[in-house]
């Protein structure tokens, strides 16, 4: 945890769904709660007054113009501390929460199921996390449902080509230009083959067949 703590107080991110570092201790359900802002209702804190107030306008849903999907969500959700903002609610509970600490800021999210609406949710809370959310727009589109993908083009210079090597044809000659003791016309891989105008290189054929069967017989 003091790693965690560290890293994102040096301006890292971090981003947590569900109950990230869940564990009862020391008046804390999550250990990292002053890291991402939130804590759990478990009851030990019910006396305590939460000024909970949603306000959607932030850079992670800049796109998104519906509801957003959380599943079944983790439940009893309460932001604390002094730099966190509600993204959504439920009720009195909080769904989506970003907070700052230190340099550093997090994510949290109640749930988070697949869907194309959550990607991009998601892409943009990466972005914002790694303090970095005007580099995201360098290639994008503003429909959800679809995805960019770039491949930069290389200099001349610095690229390269693998060239595969070629497959070595098998050329048979015609069957009145065999060797005396060639023995029977056969293929590539040794199989007996009947010499057709299909299969004849006029060129090279005698070399390449005479050559075989004297390797071969």
């Amino acid at each position: 945890m003091t790693a965690i703590r560290k890293f994102v107080d040096e301006g890292g991110g971090f981003i947590g769904v569900g109950e990230p570092t869940a564990c009862q201790h020391q008046g804390r359900y999550f250990q990292l709660s002053d890291v991402m802002g939130v804590d759990r209702e478990m009851g030990f804190s019910l006396s305590t007054d939460k000024y909970n107030t949603c306000d959607p306008h932030h850079f992670i849903l800049e796109d998104i113009d519906t509801a957003v999907d959380f599943g079944e969500g983790t439940s009893r959700i309460y932001a604390q501390g002094k730099h966190y903002q509600i993204l959504a609610q439920d009720g009195e509970y909080s769904q989506l929460v970003v907070n700052e600490y230190g340099k550093g800021h997090s994510v949290y999210f109640a749930g988070l199921p697949y869907s194309p609406q959550n990607c991009r949710i998601l892409l943009r809370a990466i972005y914002y996390a790694a303090g970095m959310p005007e580099e995201m727009k360098h290639y994008y589109v503003t429909n959800v449902d679809t995805e960019v993908t770039v491949f930069p083009k290389r200099s001349a210079s610095r690229s390269s080509t693998t060239q595969m090597p070629r497959k070595r044809r098998t050329c048979t000659s015609r069957a009145s230009d065999r060797q005396p003791d060639a023995g029977p016309a056969r293929d590539a891989l040794g199989r007996r083959c009947r010499i057709t105008p299909d299969n004849l290189c006029p060129a090279v054929g005698h070399t390449l067949y005479s050559q075989r069967m004297e390797k071969h017989f």
